[in-house]
């Protein structure tokens, strides 16, 4: 087998791209990212860089003059218009064209803003701060400010206000039930998108929030806090599970773009982790900047973006978990089931150390059928091998290397219908003049596996196919396979030799 015919799959986040803020230059202070042409924006102190992920090609788009700095502390792409939404250091809304040059200036009655939220869906800008949360409706036609008698591009909608010392830190929308998420001070408020209160959840006594993420596989809400801590709260605002493992401020949360139960973190330790939210554990960690990370998110390609005060890198998230499913005992090994028929559900099979079989569904990971520890297996001995007959139900364990037991998956957990003993299989192995000329000898049985297809032998008269489709394979100790029938016992199809010496033949594992 050449290179050619490898394909290599890598673990883990893989580094693709990467900026770094030149050493004359201030900090990041925003980043904007534009999923419509996959370019990123990053203002600092003095102006604005743009930088394109793919050709890692930066370019100086905004100076400010040297009596000017620190004019915007926040900026948002607006794909539907091609233009950015700005958020001043005096608490003004600015709009910027594509070549983020000025032309327009709001201000959104001299309150403090802290962040702001583009709702694409409605035309609407959301800023919230100190005063609390307000939307305006974004009139960007001339034939709609006519209509709406202004010539202002921002209209007020509604205001939602909030007790003073709980001001909102940052929003998002939650496209999944419609809601608009707040992150407050020690609260997370709840709003439909037209900014109807829904409830609050009380996060008390915990430091301040930093961020929060909504899980909708098990309607959890994860609280990120800058005492490194991340909680888990139900809808009814019971705090159901904490998180520890950060060793700084935990600065994002967000939901795994190809998961719905694992959820990655970023903090100021400079570290992005994924947690199962099923079980409440840390499944990955990675190192990915030498400063503490501010900025997280997915680009359109679900490549992950992390930003800090001096470089920004992105990184390919590889595929996590195409099938997850609890045993509640370690897994020895793991196989998924193939069949020939397309309308089949898939299965996974899994086997425990303590000799326990599960049969699971790949696409659900919930359980189909269970075989329990055979009470006749000590415990300090395990199964050989496994195989399974999507076509007849069947599971053929391999108990030792000339007994096999057979369950069937109809029942949960699953029942023994036969057992095919020493006699019977030495009376399908023993030594014959195969079809294929080889002369077997007699050897035990290493693995076995079941067959999800028709074979085609050299018989006498021609060539001849069983007309048993799905055919147990089992692989033997002098190098054989020898096919025979998975209901009626003892009948053998065919034996091929896979190796010429018998002597050094093993055939250790078979699929």
């Amino acid at each position: 087998m050449s290179e050619e015919d490898v394909q290599v799959y890598q673990y883990g986040f893989q580094c693709r791209a990467s900026f770094k803020q030149s050493t004359k230059s201030s900090d990041i202070i925003s980043i904007a990212y534009s999923p419509f042409s996959g370019d990123f924006a990053l203002l600092d102190g003095a102006g604005i860089t743009h930088w394109n992920k793919d050709t890692q090609i930066d370019k100086r788009l905004l100076t400010y003059s040297s009596n000017k700095k620190q004019l915007l502390k926040q900026i948002i792409f607006i794909p539907k218009y091609g233009i950015y939404f700005a958020l001043a250091k005096d608490n003004t809304l600015q709009l910027l064209n594509s070549m983020l040059q000025r032309t327009f200036v709001f201000d959104a009655d001299n309150c403090t803003i802290l962040c702001m939220l583009y709702d694409i869906r409605k035309d609407m800008i959301i800023t919230a701060g100190v005063g609390g949360l307000k939307m305006f409706r974004y009139l960007h036609h001339k034939c709609d400010r006519e209509q709406a008698g202004t010539d202002q591009y921002f209209v007020q909608y509604k205001h939602y206000p909030v007790r003073p010392s709980q001001w909102i830190t940052r929003i998002q929308l939650l496209e999944t039930n419609d809601k608009l998420l707040c992150v407050a001070q020690k609260e997370i408020i709840l709003l439909t998108s037209d900014g109807d209160y829904l409830f609050t959840i009380n996060t008390a006594p915990s430091l301040p929030l930093t961020d929060c993420c909504y899980c909708s596989k098990f309607k959890y809400y994860v609280t990120a806090s800058i005492d490194s801590t991340m909680k888990v709260w139900s809808e009814q605002g019971t705090l159901l599970h904490t998180f520890n493992s950060h060793s700084k401020a935990v600065t994002s949360v967000l939901m795994h773009p190809q998961s719905e139960i694992i959820m990655i973190s970023a903090s100021l330790d400079k570290s992005v982790r994924l947690w199962n939210l099923e079980t409440f554990e840390e499944i990955y960690r990675l190192q990915v900047c030498e400063w503490g990370i501010q900025w997280v998110g997915l680009t359109r390609d679900k490549f992950l973006y992390c930003g800090t005060s001096r470089d920004l890198t992105v990184w390919s998230i590889s595929f996590i978990a195409h099938f997850y499913s609890q045993t509640r005992v370690s897994v020895s090994h793991i196989r998924p089931v193939l069949h020939c028929n397309t309308k089949k559900k898939p299965r996974v099979i899994s086997v425990g150390e303590d000799s326990s079989v599960r049969l699971l569904s790949a696409e659900t990971g919930q359980s189909v059928s269970t075989i329990l520890p055979p009470p006749d297996i000590s415990p300090l001995n395990k199964i050989l091998d496994v195989g399974y007959s999507r076509y007849y139900g069947l599971i053929f364990l391999l108990i030792d290397r000339l007994n096999i037991w057979v369950y069937t998956t109809r029942t949960d957990p699953a029942s023994r219908v036969d057992i095919w003993e020493e006699d019977i299989l030495k009376l399908m192995l023993q030594a014959t003049e195969d079809v294929s000329g080889t002369l077997g000898v007699l050897g035990s049985i290493e693995c076995l596996a079941v067959l999800h297809s028709h074979i085609t032998v050299e018989g006498e008269e021609g060539p001849v196919t069983p007309t048993c489709v799905n055919q147990l394979v089992l692989g033997l100790q002098d190098g054989r396979l020898v096919f025979v029938d998975p209901i009626v016992k003892g009948l053998k199809y065919h034996a091929i030799a896979v190796h010429r010496d018998p002597s050094e033949s093993t055939v250790t594992e078979c699929w």
